[in-house]
C-alpha cells in the first residue's frame, strides 16, 4: 500500500506587517500590547519596555521624510496614544490641535 504524503496547509497563518528598517515590527508590537502583563515574565516585560523606548527614540530622531507611509502613520497614532496616557485629564494636545498651532490657526496653548 502506498501513501502519498502531501503537505497540509498551515492551520494558522501569520502575516507580518513590516515596519521600517531597524524599527520594531508592527506585528510584534501589537502582540505585546494585547498580551496581558500577568502572562509575561518580569524579564519579558522589561525587554518590551526597553525595546519600546528604543523604538520611540528612533521614531523621534528619524525625519518624517525618511519614514515609509505606514511607519509615519504608526508613529503618529502611537504618539497620540502616548499623549493620552500622559495626560488622562485631556490637557494634552491632540494631533489636530498641534497642527493648527504650528500653522498659527490654533489657540496657541502649549503644554
Amino acid at each position: 500500500m502506498l501513501f502519498l504524503l502531501t503537505p497540509t496547509p498551515p492551520t494558522h497563518t501569520e502575516q507580518q506587517i513590516m515596519s521600517d528598517c531597524n524599527r520594531k515590527d508592527f506585528t510584534e508590537q501589537i502582540k505585546e500590547e494585547i498580551t496581558p502583563d500577568t502572562q509575561k515574565s518580569y524579564t519579558q516585560q522589561a525587554s518590551e519596555q526597553f525595546s519600546g523606548a528604543t523604538d520611540r527614540l528612533k521614531a523621534t530622531i528619524t525625519p518624517e521624510s525618511q519614514k515609509s507611509t505606514q511607519q509615519a502613520a504608526f508613529d503618529t497614532v502611537r504618539g497620540e496614544r502616548d499623549d493620552i496616557k500622559a495626560h488622562p485629564e485631556g490637557e494634552g494636545q491632540g494631533l489636530l490641535e498641534k497642527a493648527k498651532n504650528a500653522l498659527g490657526l490654533g489657540t496657541g496653548k502649549t503644554n
